[in-house]
Formats: structure tokens, C-alpha cells, sequence
């Protein structure tokens, strides 16, 4: 037998007989293609009893076939915000509101890169290395794809998956354009009325952040709301800044004070 097949147990396989403990067969291309297209889908245990062998052989082999169960199909939206600095409930928001496409696996929520191109947070003039790296990739995937007749959209996993919600719910609440004129590091004077800051006379702050705001704990609807910084007009220390974070229709853009704000500025 040994003539024709390189183990006993690939010739009992082969005749039919299938045993119960394959923790030391050596592995087929067909159990490399299942733990290639399960990985992330679904649960290691599911895998390893589909496979007959043990939960530790299966992250062996996903080690050997140099996959990731993190980056099997994406980024999970646990990365994107470790990346872009951004809150994972504000990524959350665009999966609920249906704008942001994800796919849910046995373990991770998983984005393409490509589609944070819809994230109005993320700052695509100077985005970090490893993201535009990515979603380089999967945009030469997609350019690949439609060149080749297919259509991308169909052929990946990723899905909108909008928040089913009662009406009157503020998560319900459509999202407004986002504002043209104040944008991170834009200079900007309070003209409007803003509870959270009643000392606002005269304050010029810079943007570190603009956002859609949906919090009750905030004063006023559903709106754009800005992080800004201003320095501290009541201490004698100098340099010191305080932050508020303000309606945009309460803000308009301004000209810095002094040259040493333009460096204190986010």
C-alpha cells in the first residue's frame, strides 16, 4: 500500500473509510481552502470539528497560510478607530444609518478600507499610512474587477446593514451635509448662542474635531458640533487652553489673534 499511497491513513481515505482522529494527517488542499474561506466566518470550534482536528492545529494552520483572523476580511471597526482616532460609536452611527457597509463574522464586524471613503471623520489629506495603503489595495481590487466585466459590489461579503428603528427615534433622524466652512484646524469665532459656553465674548478658538452629534446629554437636536480649543482667559499662567464642544451653526470662521496661537493650534 505504501507503494502507491504515502501513509496508511490517506489509503483508508481513499477507500472510503474515514477515521476519527486526523490531528496528525497531514493536511490536503481542499482542508487549506475550507480553513481559507471559513476563517473569520466562522467559529475556530466550528472548524475544527468540520475538520476532525484540534483548535490549536487550526491556528497553526492559519499561522502557516499567513492569515489573520483580524484581517480576513477587512479591518474590524476595533482597528479603524485605533487607527483614525475616531470614536467607535461614530463609526457605529454610519453602520446603523446604512452608510458604511460591513460584514458581520463569527468574531470581528469587519470594514473594507475603501469604504471609509463615506467616513466624513477621517482626514483623507493626510490619512495614516497603513489605511491608505489599504484602501489603495482594495480600490485596485475594485478597478480590477470592473475591468474584468464583474461587478465588485456582488462579489464581497460586505453588506449595508441599517439600524431597523422605531420612528421618532433620534437614531432615525437623517443626517445633515456636513459643513463646508469649519473643518479641523480652521480658526473660528463663537457668534451664536451656546449654553455649554455662556463666557463666549470675543473667543477665538481653533477646530480639532467636527462631528455628528445625536447625544440627549447635549444641548439642542441632532446637529454638526465642534471640538474647539481656546486659550484660557481667566488664568495668569500663559499657554493653558480649555475645549468646548459647540454647535457649528454657532461658529464662523475667523483670522488667528497672534502668530503663537497659529502654533498652539491642533
Amino acid at each position: 500500500m505504501l507503494r502507491h499511497f504515502p501513509t496508511f491513513r490517506v489509503a483508508w481515505e481513499t477507500a472510503g473509510v474515514q477515521l476519527a482522529n486526523r490531528r496528525q494527517a497531514p493536511w490536503t488542499p481542499a482542508e487549506d481552502w475550507y480553513v481559507g474561506e471559513a476563517i473569520g466566518v466562522l467559529a475556530t470550534a466550528t472548524i475544527a470539528a468540520d475538520l476532525g482536528r484540534s483548535q490549536s492545529a487550526i491556528y497553526t494552520r492559519i499561522r502557516h497560510l499567513e492569515r489573520r483572523i483580524t484581517e480576513a476580511w477587512g479591518w474590524p471597526i476595533q482597528r479603524v478607530s485605533r487607527t483614525t482616532r475616531i470614536a467607535e460609536h461614530t463609526l457605529r452611527g454610519y453602520i446603523e444609518r446604512g452608510e458604511l457597509p460591513v460584514f458581520k463574522g463569527a468574531k470581528c464586524v469587519y470594514v473594507d478600507p475603501a469604504d471609509l471613503l463615506a467616513v466624513d471623520e477621517v482626514d483623507w489629506t493626510h490619512p495614516p499610512a497603513d489605511l491608505e495603503l489599504a484602501a489603495l489595495d482594495s480600490l485596485r481590487l475594485r478597478l480590477t474587477q470592473i475591468l474584468a466585466g464583474r461587478d465588485w459590489r456582488q462579489l464581497r461579503p460586505h453588506r449595508p446593514c441599517p439600524l431597523k428603528t422605531a420612528p421618532g427615534l433620534r437614531r432615525g433622524i437623517p443626517r445633515a451635509a456636513r459643513p463646508a466652512s469649519i473643518a479641523p484646524g480652521t480658526w473660528v469665532r463663537v457668534v451664536g448662542p451656546t449654553p455649554a459656553m455662556p463666557q463666549r465674548a470675543e473667543r477665538i478658538g481653533c477646530v480639532d474635531r467636527v462631528y455628528w452629534s445625536i447625544s440627549s446629554r447635549q444641548d439642542g437636536p441632532p446637529q454638526w458640533r465642534a471640538k474647539v480649543v481656546f486659550a484660557r482667559a481667566y488664568r495668569k499662567q500663559a499657554g493653558t487652553t480649555i475645549t468646548y464642544c459647540l454647535p457649528v451653526a454657532a461658529l464662523e470662521p475667523a483670522q488667528p489673534a497672534t502668530d503663537d496661537a497659529v502654533q498652539r493650534c491642533p
